[in-house]
């Protein structure tokens, strides 16, 4: 009879130890965002932005407008340079459906 008891007194004693009484409040967690899921809002936004932004928030067109301005275009770094920004222009114009200003950026 003694064993029975000190038995049943074992297990509320371990079934207590498995059960911890101050379970934070669910309501009160700050939900975590996965890498993958922040990194998917992080591009949303940022094709929000490009959809949405003109040529004056793309520094890929501000500066090759500026190495189209610049005098010095004869020289082969700088030309080199002016070829590759408006080859990622027209590239970019195309990947948003914009292909009068890709053609625009092509034949400028």
């Amino acid at each position: 009879h003694n064993s029975s008891v000190l038995n049943a007194t074992d297990q509320i004693g371990i079934a207590r130890q498995a059960s911890p009484t101050h379970l934070p409040h669910r309501s009160k967690q700050i939900p975590t965002m996965s890498a993958a899921a922040a990194r998917r809002r992080k591009q949303q936004q940022k094709r929000a932005a490009a959809k949405s932004g003109g040529d004056e928030s793309d520094p890929v067109q501000i500066r090759l407008d500026a190495l189209l301005q610049d005098p010095t275009l004869t020289e082969e770094s700088v030309a080199y340079e002016a070829l590759q920004l408006a080859q990622s222009a027209v590239r970019r114009n195309v990947k948003l459906g914009d292909f009068a200003k890709a053609t625009e950026v092509a034949y400028s």
